[in-house]
């Protein structure tokens, strides 16, 4: 059978496209998006245990859920008594617990988390126990694996980042002083299987990222695109690529890969969020795009 001719029933067909420049595609831009109203119901009182998805998948053209291209966040709700199974179709869970205590029940492992703490959890097989009403925010990777029609080989370990320990790395950092290439006071959350680049799951990046009272982190853009979960009440504002965004306390907010941003903190406390990014395969492709702006 010649090249190209349609075949039998059931049997793939070739296509060709024969672009005048291949690089000017037609596609939604990432936005920049601020999740006000999945932040207001996951904060509802009496919200039932469940998944609140923060999803721009429809805007993106994917058949699946997506919060950007390759992340997926997710507020996790949890009402006391009640768990949360999960059976996700990624790597793994990173998540930071905005309120509540319970146990994370995980296949190899479970362990008590409490507000203020971080988790990595497999994203198969695990059950999120809640002793008094939780919510928990969640990033995964399901929309890569989407993307690439694939299934997770490996699974990350479950690990819980006490809140008492992130505070004791932050104070560390702080004592460290000022860098002219400092683009901001982090604590990566990582382990054994992160590598050099300091991955939670392969693809994907969780800090916790804090600026000064009266501080400002200095404009810079990169190739990863971010998601951040505000975890502060004072005043805080970014700009992206000249957008002014207001933050709020449990709101999550999107900067698109190759936006100019910068953050303004004109409070009188220290400003704290879990930012998630793309960033793994950016460092394994060596092409981060980091530059001050």
């Amino acid at each position: 059978m010649a090249v190209g001719q349609a075949g039998s029933s059931g049997e793939a067909k070739a296509r060709y496209m024969t672009p005048v420049n291949v690089f000017r595609t037609r596609q939604a831009e990432v936005p920049i998006h601020a999740f006000a109203n999945e932040r207001e119901e996951a904060f509802t009182a009496g919200r039932q245990t469940g998944f609140i998805p923060l999803d721009l998948g429809p805007h993106y053209g994917c058949n699946y859920l997506a919060t950007t291209p390759l992340m997926l966040g997710r507020y996790a709700i949890i009402r006391a008594g009640e768990e949360l199974a999960c059976d996700l179709f990624a790597t793994g869970l990173a998540g930071y617990v905005l309120r509540g205590v319970g146990v994370a029940i995980c296949p190899d492992r479970s362990f008590e988390w409490a507000s203020g703490d971080a988790l990595l959890l497999p994203a198969v097989g695990t059950i999120i126990r809640a002793r008094e009403d939780a919510i928990i925010f969640c990033i995964t990777d399901e929309p890569l694996l989407s993307f690439l029609g694939a299934r997770p080989s490996a699974s990350v370990p479950a690990i819980r980042y006490p809140a008492e320990d992130i505070e004791r790395q932050l104070a560390a950092v702080y004592e460290r002083g000022d860098d002219e290439d400092l683009t901001g006071r982090a604590v990566f959350l990582t382990h054994d299987g992160g590598g050099a680049y300091g991955t939670t799951m392969p693809a994907l990046i969780s800090t916790i990222t804090t600026l000064e009272a009266g501080g400002v982190q200095r404009p810079h853009h990169h190739n990863a695109a971010a998601i951040t979960l505000c975890l502060s009440e004072d005043e805080l504002e970014s700009v992206v690529d000249g957008v002014s965004c207001r933050w709020r306390h449990g709101l999550v907010q999107i900067t698109p890969p190759c936006a100019v941003h910068a953050i303004y903190n004109r409070g009188k406390s220290r400003m704290t969020s879990f930012v998630s990014q793309d960033s793994g395969l950016f460092y394994h492709m060596r092409t981060t795009g980091f530059a001050f702006d």
